[in-house]
């Protein structure tokens, strides 16, 4: 889906399946760490990459703003316009993965 900064009212409400926003910085290092960790949740088939969206902080401010993002990098996973949950900063893998899974449903078969 192409987000953009003045469509993002109408495009997240509209998306029914979970995705995951990923608000971030490119200056900022543990936001670099998180999108390794979210390139190793593709990977393994976890998520989808039309289901994990990188939000560069400056370049969209009214959905940092409106979506209330205190810090990078900062997940937000989201349904039918609704936030299922968050976290903020760097994790293990392991509890990404746990926050993942609690809340969508294309969970990889093993």
């Amino acid at each position: 889906m192409k987000l953009t900064d003045d469509n993002f009212e109408q495009v997240l409400p509209a998306t029914t399946r979970p995705f995951l926003l990923n608000f971030r910085s490119s200056f900022c290092g543990p936001s670099n760490v998180v999108a390794g960790l979210l390139d190793h949740l593709f990977d393994e088939g976890w998520m989808a990459d039309e289901d994990i969206i990188d939000i560069d902080v400056e370049a969209f401010p009214k959905l940092t703003r409106a979506m209330q993002i205190k810090g990078t990098p900062t997940l937000l996973l989201m349904k039918d316009g609704q936030p299922l949950g968050s976290r903020i900063g760097t994790m293990p893998y392991e509890d990404l993965v746990a926050f993942i899974s609690t809340a969508h449903d294309n969970r990889r078969s093993n």
